[in-house]
């Protein structure tokens, strides 16, 4: 039979020999209040996060505006100009935008409209509502153009029957358009032109080379390259080539738009 176990001796001065646990502290007496200050940080914070958010918004809703242009000519003109200048007198005709030669001798007319924003590929697209004059103008024309000054861009020329068509540049500082590509009607298919579309498109944003695409009445007719390139296009041009007095043209649905966005 086992011997009882023996008890272990008393803790001297009395006690247990392992201390009671302290109690843990209240925290509602622990707790401390968060200072002003680093609320009013938050507050920067937050507005300052809401500012930028701002800005990136207004910036991708620039950046993304693929309506560069659009001008129906109901009520104003712009953003092409009224007024004359050097013979020519441009101008708002019973909803059109007029082009009119108001003095004898050859001349290039040439309006200019800026874009909302900068583009590296633009598709151009205006009506050609009227042509007058004794002769006709010798061209009509629609253009995409860097406006830096002098301006530099490209045109599409067509004759006002159809019968022939021409992409050409006019480049910073010169008057005359130097032509890149040509085009002939073959025998009886030439039609009026109602319709002028023009493509110009950057090949790199370094502006290394271009490429254009012109169309009369939906039909493409010439296309053309260029290694010079221009950087980017900031707007568009109508254009009348006439040599008499009196020669006029009239433009309807302008618009500007970047392929596929």
């Amino acid at each position: 039979m086992l011997p009882p176990l023996a008890m272990p001796p008393p803790w001297p001065g009395g006690g247990t020999p392992y201390p009671s646990p302290s109690p843990l502290p209240n925290p509602a007496r622990s707790k401390k209040g968060i200072p002003p200050w680093v609320w009013i940080l938050v507050g920067l914070g937050a507005l300052s996060v809401l500012a930028v958010g701002g800005l990136v918004v207004l910036g991708l809703n620039q950046a993304l505006t693929h309506d560069l242009l659009k001008a129906d000519f109901e009520k104003t003109a712009e953003p092409f100009h009224i007024g004359t200048q050097a013979g020519v007198e441009y101008g708002l005709v019973d909803g059109a935008y007029s082009i009119r030669q108001t003095e004898s001798g050859s001349h290039v007319s040439v309006s200019f409209g800026e874009f909302r924003r900068p583009a590296y590929v633009v598709d151009l697209r205006s009506d050609v509502v009227a042509v007058a004059g004794q002769p006709l103008p010798t061209s009509v024309g629609l253009g995409c153009y860097n406006r830096k000054d002098p301006p530099d861009g490209y045109v599409l020329l067509a004759a006002p029957d159809g019968s022939k068509a021409a992409i050409g540049r006019r480049a910073a500082g010169g008057r005359d358009v130097t032509v890149l590509a040509t085009y002939t009607a073959p025998t009886g298919t030439a039609q009026p032109v109602t319709l002028l579309e023009l493509r110009c498109a950057i090949d790199s944003p370094l502006g290394s080379g271009m490429h254009m695409t012109g169309s009369i009445n939906g039909n493409v007719v010439v296309t053309a390259s260029d290694s010079i390139g221009i950087g980017e296009f900031t707007g568009a041009a109508l254009v009348m080539v006439a040599d008499q007095l009196g020669a006029e043209t009239r433009f309807d649905n302008v618009t500007a738009t970047v392929p596929g966005e």
